[in-house]
């Protein structure tokens, strides 16, 4: 609840520089989030889940109720900066050809966050195997998939952006199939990156930043 708070409130208390609308899923949470949203950000438009229906598809609800010709898929455990919407904006309006874009994320203790990677290997995944993780054999694949390519500064073609941060034209969400709703939580980001990625280009853009404090959903 006050995680989502102050990710509210640095979207709609701060210019941003555009026009847009906000839509909050609530996944049935227990904590009183929904009743906060309701409360104190009336001009958000509030989906209260009666349970738990994952990531996927609570994006995709709030997607097919969204006006905008670009969508900005956020997770509720971040803060986003003073124009940082203006910043999307132009940078999509500027690069037509370019499927979706993604900021550079930063923890709340102030380090990167790995914002971008590769699709994973067979080898990356073979290495998450408990048994096989404790003999190292695959560890430089993992490594090479989660770390080796990032580079924090600049504009980067990748292969995959985090699902925390994503901004898309809308027709692009659409033709790329949407978010797979046969994932709960976790891997969506990939699927929903490689889907795009065959139609369109997917760019880091490391002047755009935003706060993701990370594994609070998890």
């Amino acid at each position: 609840r006050d995680l989502l708070r102050q990710c509210l409130a640095s979207l709609l208390r701060q210019p941003q520089g555009v026009p847009f609308e906000v839509i909050v899923v609530d996944n049935a949470s227990a904590d009183g989030a929904a009743d906060m949203v309701a409360r104190e950000f009336p001009q958000v438009r509030l989906v209260r889940n009666p349970a738990n229906v994952g990531f996927s598809r609570a994006n995709n609800r709030a997607a097919a109720l969204a006006r905008g010709r670009y969508l900005f898929f956020l997770n509720n455990d971040t803060v986003v900066p003073r124009h940082t919407l203006r910043e999307f904006v132009a940078f999509a309006d500027a690069n037509p050809d370019v499927g979706m874009v993604g900021p550079r994320l930063r923890g709340a203790d102030g380090e990167f966050q790995i914002s971008y990677r590769r699709r994973p290997t067979v080898g990356a995944l073979l290495h998450r195997v408990s048994l096989l993780r404790w003999t190292g054999l695959f560890r430089r694949a993992y490594y090479a998939y989660r770390r080796d390519a990032f580079d924090p500064d600049g504009v980067h073609q990748v292969e995959v952006l985090m699902g925390a941060a994503v901004f898309l034209p809308r027709a692009v969400f659409e033709s790329s199939g949407r978010w797979d709703e046969q994932y709960r939580f976790g891997g969506e980001d990939i699927d929903l990156s490689t889907q795009v990625g065959r139609q369109a280009p997917l760019v880091y853009i490391g002047n755009v930043e935003v706060v993701h404090h990370g594994r609070v959903s998890s």
